[in-house]
């Protein structure tokens, strides 16, 4: 039988802080009822105290709606200032404050004492003593498996959609072939194309027939795509995630 490769999105930057039009508020729209797989649950490491993020009024309410569709809400940024590298707010020892903050704000906007658990670094830059500084403040960092790049830019432009579902396949590949039966893919709830449904429902449909696709049953290579449809079954596996 195919085995089971699990797939955890996760959404970097945001929420949106927009009261129309809102790009945080579409990526849950399409989580939620899609073609692929209805109510998946993915993790948002927002920045809460950015006054464009979280730090909004509709960026804040957008973090409130995270959690109450069942979504995982972790720390992405506590600063005012917004995105900027844990590497340089901890030389600057304004790391600590940050965490601090940030949990604060989170517990204060979702309802029922809710504690955050997880974290990822500005950029994926994380050198001593930054784990340190996480650990102190009992938060655990995920990384990921699949960075779409989905908001980056190439010779100053932003990468088409055609380039990041390229990449989306290249990826894939690259985590089954090194036998994951869990996959974490980093997008950015901010990004203009991922936002919109015609274009996150291609992503999906990459990511869910790439594993497909992958190997043979005859083999033993087949796999067989899961996606996250339960907040603790969410929670499980970032708690037993030993990878960066």
């Amino acid at each position: 039988m195919p085995q089971n490769v699990e797939i955890v999105l996760t959404f970097d930057d945001g929420p949106h802080n927009a009261g129309n039009n809102n790009y945080t508020d579409s990526v849950m729209d399409i989580l939620g009822d899609n073609p692929i797989q209805d109510d998946i649950k993915a993790v948002f490491f927002v920045q809460t105290h950015a006054p464009h993020r979280g730090g909004g009024t509709h960026g804040a309410k957008m973090i409130t709606k995270q959690k109450t569709e069942g979504h995982v809400v972790g720390i992405h940024s506590g600063a005012v200032e917004g995105h900027i590298s844990h590497e340089v707010r901890a030389a600057a020892e304004l790391l600590d404050d940050d965490l601090r903050n940030a949990k604060q704000r989170i517990d204060d906007l979702i309802p029922g004492n809710y504690v955050p658990k997880y974290v990822r670094a500005v950029g994926g830059d994380m050198d001593d003593p930054v784990p340190q500084i996480y650990r102190d403040a009992n938060l655990k960092h995920i990384g990921w498996d699949v960075e779409t790049l989905d908001n980056s830019r190439v010779q100053g432009r932003l990468r088409n959609p055609d380039e990041v579902n390229a990449r989306i396949i290249e990826e894939v590949n690259r985590n089954l072939g090194l036998g994951r039966t869990e996959i974490v893919v980093l997008f950015h709830d901010i990004n203009r194309y991922t936002r919109q449904r015609q274009h996150l429902e291609r992503y999906l449909r990459t990511i869910e027939t790439t594993i497909r696709n992958y190997g043979s049953e005859s083999q033993g290579t087949a796999r067989n795509p899961v996606w996250v449809t339960s907040t603790s079954r969410l929670e499980q596996i970032l708690d037993a995630r030993t990878r960066w």
